[in-house]
């Protein structure tokens, strides 16, 4: 655009002025013929000029090397299209079969390239990596390498501890070492894998190992496992280090001694010295010693055995004292009894002389046929003298433990203060009084049990 501020005739005469001037070799007789005026570049006109100056330059290249048209088009496309920086590829350590392994961060399982083992350290020890072959499959070859130390199982290649072999879970995504004699599982749901002594399989929920035809059990505070024969249950003791095993509707149970240990149906508990199973609240009674083939049985806890003594002292020659009854005392089975008595007021017996002593027993309203034993009845007399002061405040009269079986409410062995079946002990009085007589004025205390 001619420039405004200018008068024609003097911009003419500028004009053709500086087109008369000389110009470098190569441009002259160019530039007249070029316009000056100011041009926009298109995008177009870019592209065009750069590969323009491209193929010169591959042109060039191929005059040196020789080249054809095909190699030219190639050599544009990839130069106008680049393909993204590519990772460094990973050195790929591969572990056992079912394992998996990295290649260019992608995931592959078992891979299809050939795998190395990971760089062996060369201070050794535990960070080290031994190979000791390679194995191929459809997938590929791979190494078997192992942390030093260990050497892979024979079938499986699993790399494990000495005096330990490898196992795979079926879907071989899981793999483990056991010690010799011992067999690797895996959880139906996978998430769980242990070992198992050959022959054994962990029990569905609880994963104890138990033998063929047993099921495995966890106590409730998880501090105890065992195996029971199938249709059993498992239970603890007391003591928290026994177990067994119940049929299905029955619980274990320990004495308080933690000796003897057995199963009661749900509901009982056992009771007694015998420890037989009893419903809740009830006592027990057992068969005679002797064998009478009474069968044992359960008590209702209502029904109570209640019991007196007495004791007769020699006074002079055949002279006994009367003997009288004591109060009555009744508990149940399974139950003790002791209370104390002074029915021959203040008797006076020598030293050298016999005391009698004894009970009797009843069941009131029992129709029942019962069974029980009498445990080591015992009478503890309390000692003055006539005279002075005695050398020791009681002394003992033992009784037998007895058995019973009847079917009756009447009192057992006799009801007669004078029978003799009702005086199952005696003793001879001791000589505490320096030779004196000794007075039993305060009487004594009877004791016993019943099982």
């Amino acid at each position: 655009m001619a420039n405004r501020d200018v008068p024609d005739g003097e911009l003419l005469d500028r004009v053709q002025g500086r087109v008369r001037r000389p110009r470098g070799p190569g441009l002259h007789g160019l530039r007249p013929r070029l316009s000056w005026r100011p041009r926009r570049i298109s995008t177009a006109m870019a592209t065009g000029m750069a590969v323009f100056a491209m193929t010169g330059g591959v042109a060039l290249a191929c005059v040196s090397t020789g080249c054809s048209p095909g190699q030219i088009i190639t050599t544009v496309w990839n130069f106008c299209n680049p393909k993204p920086p590519q990772p460094t590829p990973v050195t790929n350590y591969c572990q056992p079969q079912g394992q998996q392994w990295t290649s260019y961060n992608t995931v592959v399982s078992y891979g299809d390239k050939e795998c190395v083992c990971p760089p062996k350290q060369t201070s050794g020890g535990s960070n080290g990596w031994t190979s000791y072959d390679s194995q191929t499959s459809n997938y590929g070859t791979q190494k078997l390498c192992c942390p030093t130390g260990q050497s892979p199982s024979s079938g499986n290649q699993i790399c494990c501890p000495t005096s330990q072999t490898g196992w795979m879970s079926p879907d071989n995504k899981t793999t483990g070492c056991c010690p010799t004699g011992q067999t690797g599982w895996m959880s139906s749901d996978n998430k769980t894998s242990a070992c198992c002594p050959n022959g054994e399989k962990p029990t569905t929920g609880s994963n104890v190992c138990c033998p063929t035809n047993e099921t495995g059990w966890i106590s409730s505070d998880n501090t105890k496992v065992g195996c029971c024969p199938t249709g059993q249950v498992g239970w603890v003791g007391s003591d928290g280090k026994t177990t067994g095993c119940c049929p299905t509707g029955q619980t274990g149970w320990m004495s308080t001694d933690y000796k003897s240990s057995g199963c009661c149906p749900n509901g009982d508990s056992p009771s007694g010295t015998n420890n037989l199973c009893c419903p809740n609240q009830t006592s027990s009674y057992g068969t005679l010693s002797s064998g009478s083939g009474i069968q044992k049985g359960c008590c209702p806890p209502t029904q109570k055995i209640s019991f007196r003594w007495h004791y007769s002292g020699n006074t002079s020659g055949s002279t006994w004292s009367s003997g009288s009854w004591s109060s009555t005392q009744s508990n149940s089975y399974g139950g003790s009894w002791s209370w104390g008595g002074s029915m021959e007021g203040a008797l006076k017996v020598s030293p050298g002389s016999t005391l009698k002593v004894g009970y009797d027993l009843t069941i009131p309203g029992n129709s029942s046929l019962v069974d029980f034993t009498v445990n080591n009845p015992q009478v503890v007399f309390t000692v003055a003298c006539v005279s002075g002061r005695p050398t020791a405040s009681t002394f003992t009269a033992t009784i037998p433990s007895q058995a019973f079986a009847f079917s009756g409410s009447s009192w057992y062995p006799s009801g007669t203060q004078g029978d003799s079946s009702v005086y199952q002990g005696s003793v001879t009085v001791p000589n505490l009084c320096h030779g004196g007589q000794l007075l039993l004025s305060s009487g004594g205390t009877f004791s016993t049990s019943v099982s």
